[in-house]
């Protein structure tokens, strides 16, 4: 049963345009960030570490697959962002202060909507070149 998942999952993933994965990571980002929170709120920083472990991974994923030479002043500008919001994340797990998160949490939600109406956008426009290194077509 578990490999029928895996297989579905990953058929899932693989019909999905590049622009919708970097949505979803968005998401899961925003996910853990607001479960992170949840749980410091309520003082329990353990139940907190595995979605700051998740943020960070997510961050880092986002970092590692921009395209500097292709994706120019735009894949600067977002690594500059990434490696500020993984900075915040070491910030959040040491201190555990939910501020941090929030700002954070700003930040991500901002982004995760420019995306969204870049896809938006660009949804018709099935020969579209690449923004931040990630390319917009299917």
């Amino acid at each position: 049963m578990y490999g029928e998942a895996g297989s579905y999952r990953t058929t899932e993933t693989l019909s999905k345009s590049p622009v919708e994965l970097v949505l979803e990571v968005y998401d899961g980002i925003i996910k853990n960030y607001r479960l992170a929170e949840q749980a410091l709120k309520g003082s329990d920083r353990e139940a907190a570490m595995p979605a700051i472990a998740t943020v960070r991974r997510c961050l880092t994923h986002l970092y590692t697959t921009l395209d500097f030479d292709q994706g120019g002043e735009v894949a600067t500008n977002l690594g500059q962002l990434y490696t500020y919001l993984l900075t915040q994340v070491d910030l959040i797990e040491a201190s555990g202060n939910v501020d941090h998160i929030a700002s954070s949490l700003s930040i991500v939600t901002n982004l995760r909507d420019g995306w969204s109406q870049l896809a938006q956008a660009n949804a018709s426009k099935p020969d579209t070149p690449t923004a931040g290194g990630v390319s917009l077509s299917g």
